[in-house]
């Protein structure tokens, strides 16, 4: 029984956390990752959803209470991204993006270390085999 509590209060610690994180303005100092998905995407629906757990896990990790985590999101996968859709404090990710940056497979994570770009990452495949690592050894590099 107290096993089942402490576990509930874990989680919820997990998913209260996150949503406070969402909220902070995202500054051009430290490891930001960017995740750009769309509301009719089938895998950013996927990675976003507690029967995958994928985003729930990276939450629940380490590394994510050391860095910023962004979600930027879309109505149609078809749509290029517009500036409407990055929140004010966002835009400048934005204004870098290229038109062709604006129309990107989804979902992509774009990871900015100090406010500049240092990695691209497609699909949660490519988060989980090379984004995360990468995001790891970059913070393992901060001092």
């Amino acid at each position: 029984m107290l096993k089942k509590l402490l576990a509930g209060l874990t989680l919820a610690l997990i998913l209260i956390s996150p949503a406070a994180q969402a909220n902070t303005p995202a500054t051009d100092k430290g490891v930001l990752v960017v995740y750009l998905g769309s509301d009719d995407c089938r895998w950013c629906t996927w990675w976003e959803s507690r029967l995958s757990g994928q985003e729930l896990k990276f939450k629940a990790t380490p590394e994510f209470k050391q860095l910023q985590y962004r979600s930027v999101k879309n109505t149609y996968l078809a749509d290029p991204y517009e500036a409407r859709d990055f929140p004010s404090d966002l835009k400048w990710v934005f204004d870098e993006m290229t038109p062709a940056d604006r129309k990107p497979p989804r979902p992509t994570f774009l990871v900015y270390n100090d406010g500049k770009l240092v990695g691209k990452y497609v699909g949660a495949p490519g988060w989980e085999e090379k984004g995360f690592p990468a995001v790891r050894k970059l913070l393992a590099a901060k001092p």
